[in-house]
């Protein structure tokens, strides 16, 4: 009868041990599969064969969410970046592409279009006179698959480029030695190629005039006539309005901007200035319109402005102490005509000795 016992607790235990085997191999994780390496598999095969093997062991260790789990958010889509001409990129984007800048932007279908600009540099040759453009153009998922890389040379041997300005998908570069470029990125075309060095920075030439409706106008004329207008930009504005003017990079045709004086009771001030895809540039005298009967252009008409007509009245002009600025209605002479335009602006109730 002890015997039996004995024998029932024997078996009572190994069940024991056997199902806490059972449950402690359940609940280790699976060791990753090794990689398999396959005779005669070239170098570059045999890689692809060991990332696809760890992603099989990382697959066993972590399963995939099962569709509709919470616990997994949807992937997120890639961060939109900023539009524009970044610096401080040198370096090798991949041998043997050196970079010295990159421009980006978005194109018609949402892609991420990524140019950048530089040139080739070899331990054996050094720096290459071949300037080059390497162009991302990303999908809107980020789908590295869908990524299409172009490599472009330009089209004279004229040293690396980098990207001096850009309009739209249009795209202005300057070479080591001097030459420029105009490049259209939609097409990976070049548009322009001047091999001759441009120092010279564009012109500029200004004209004031009225408008039928009495609004004084500023007409502000730039051309540059070889590597062409990279940009335009106003610096200064003061009571005063303009539209962008519109024109391709480039350009060796004259680009006119015109500026309104918005309140014509009031100083206004403009300065506009330019640079060519050389990076030349030119800043245009600043243009002042003062206020009508302001003669010493301080923005205001006071007493000194009716000194200032008193000590030229009855000069014409040639005449030693003629002062066009009191020459009010510019007929020539200073008289009670343009005593009287500034008596007029003078604040009521102030007496003039």
């Amino acid at each position: 009868m002890k015997l039996s016992w004995k024998i029932f607790g024997a078996v009572v235990i190994l069940v024991i041990i056997i199902g806490a085997g059972f449950f402690l191999r359940s609940e280790t994780p699976k060791e990753p599969s090794p990689a398999v390496s396959i005779p005669g598999l070239p170098p570059d095969k045999q890689t692809i064969e060991d990332r696809y093997a760890q992603e099989r062991a990382e697959g066993q260790l972590n399963p995939a969410a099962k569709l509709g789990d919470a616990s997994m958010p949807p992937p997120s889509p890639p961060e939109r970046q900023t539009p524009g001409i970044f610096q401080g990129e040198g370096g090798l984007l991949s041998k043997p592409y050196f970079v010295l800048n990159l421009w980006s932007d978005y194109d018609r279908n949402d892609n991420l279009v990524t140019v950048y600009a530089g040139g080739i540099r070899t331990e054996e040759e050094g720096l290459s006179m071949v300037g080059q453009l390497v162009i991302f153009t990303e999908a809107p998922n980020g789908d590295p698959n869908q990524t299409v890389v172009q490599h472009l040379s330009t089209p004279i041997n004229s040293g690396p480029v980098r990207i001096t300005t850009a309009s739209g998908f249009h795209l202005g570069l300057l070479s080591s030695s001097g030459a420029s470029f105009v490049f259209d990125v939609s097409s990976s075309t070049f548009i322009k190629t001047v091999a001759t060095p441009d120092t010279v920075a564009p012109t500029c030439t200004q004209t004031v005039g009225v408008t039928a409706a009495g609004k004084t106008i500023v007409t502000t004329t730039l051309q540059d006539a070889l590597s062409g207008l990279g940009s335009i930009s106003t610096t200064t504005i003061v009571n005063a309005t303009h539209a962008d003017p519109l024109f391709s990079i480039g350009t060796n045709q004259p680009v006119v901007v015109q500026t309104t004086r918005v309140n014509q009771e009031a100083l206004a001030r403009v300065t506009i200035a330019a640079m060519d895809i050389a990076e030349n540039r030119t800043t245009c005298p600043p243009i002042i319109m003062p206020v009508v009967g302001d003669v010493n252009s301080d923005g205001k008409v006071d007493c000194n402005d009716l000194a200032l007509v008193r000590a030229s009245f009855g000069k014409r002009t040639g005449q030693p102490g003629f002062n066009p600025a009191a020459d009010l209605d510019g007929n020539g002479i200073i008289d009670v005509r343009d005593l009287a335009i500034v008596a007029r602006k003078v604040p009521a109730g102030t007496v003039c000795k």
